[in-house]
């Protein structure tokens, strides 16, 4: 009996369907104002959300007197939104319809959208988030928990106001994660970035155009227009079964020491001039001996001299041409 007692009790809460008189873009305003068909269906024309004042003038037999006095008369209702609490507040524009919800015939009023007319929908931010943080338990009580912000949160937002669009990720560390990371797409400076909170990030600037990685020691590499730059504190290392280069020029410049070590054969070829200034000594050592050949059949020193360890033979400070022969 109780059962169908209640199976047959109407249900104080009443909907409607309502179209929305003002815009919501931040995504944190939470009031619109909404015409209700319903409460006036012979109003035709524009709606305005500005409530008109009348006068009136009456008269009170009991007191013998004449009354005059104002009466406010909206089109629209201010409605509440009442929705998802993990979101932002959707974005709604004019014209749009949206879902109202009353209880009990009383002046407050909720509203949630209805998923239609989105043809008026222009520009929007929304934020879908999740909270990070863990409810941690003291002597049997849960600690008081913290308001839901972006530093402890993992949220996505999806913006296309002029001059804050752009899609953005975040994550947070309140739940003992070691990094944050977030990725960023803006679209108003036209940049995509992927970074943590430790100075580590990946950048495409399409502006430039430029692209860098770089890391909080200051490694880095950079493709900058029509020039690639590589850097590194300590050491830069290559390692390949091949390594082929092809330049137009080649300019070389070290500052302290230079070793080349090689476990095969070597060859040198030169199709111009080969220069070599040495301010120190020179020294070539060869186990196997030492060929030095060349059809001008030539070599020339100058205040100097040549020492070919094996055949030993010196070169003074003269020019000198050996017999080749």
């Amino acid at each position: 009996m109780e059962f169908e007692n209640m199976k047959n009790k109407q249900s104080n809460w009443k909907t409607y369907i309502g179209v929305a008189c003002s815009d919501i873009q931040n995504g944190t305003d939470t009031e619109i104002f909404v015409f209700l068909p319903e409460y006036s269906p012979m109003l035709t024309g524009d709606i305005s959300n500005v409530a008109a004042e009348i006068e009136f003038k009456s008269f009170d037999s009991l007191q013998n007197a004449a009354l005059t006095g104002k009466i406010a008369i909206a089109q629209c209702i201010k409605a509440s939104y009442f929705g998802r609490d993990n979101m932002t507040i959707p974005c709604v524009h004019r014209g749009e319809l949206v879902h109202v919800i009353n209880y009990d015939g009383g002046y407050t009023f909720y509203w949630m959208p209805a998923g239609r007319k989105t043809e008026v929908r222009k520009v929007e931010r929304l934020r879908i988030f999740i909270n990070d943080d863990v409810a941690i338990l003291q002597d049997g009580v849960e600690n008081t928990l913290k308001e839901v912000n972006s530093d402890n949160t993992y949220y996505i937002e999806l913006d296309t106001r002029p001059e804050t669009r752009g899609i953005f990720l975040r994550t947070s560390k309140s739940n003992g994660e070691a990094f944050a990371y977030s990725i960023s797409v803006d679209t108003v400076a036209n940049v995509i970035r992927i970074e943590d909170d430790d100075s580590n990030y990946i950048e495409l600037d399409s502006n430039e155009p430029k692209i860098v990685l770089h890391n909080k020691n200051n490694s880095i590499v950079s493709l900058i227009k029509d020039v690639i730059n590589i850097g590194a504190p300590t050491a830069v290392n290559i390692t390949s079964p091949l390594l082929n280069i092809h330049v137009d020029n080649f300019v070389s410049n070290v500052e302290m020491n230079y070793t080349t070590s090689i476990k095969g054969n070597r060859t040198y070829i030169v199709a111009g001039n080969d220069s070599l200034a040495v301010t120190g000594t020179t020294a070539i050592t060869s186990v196997a001996g030492y060929t030095v050949s060349s059809n001008a059949q030539t070599i020339n020193v100058l205040d100097g001299s040549i020492v070919f360890v094996g055949n030993s033979f010196v070169v003074g400070t003269a020019s000198h041409t050996p017999n080749w022969d």
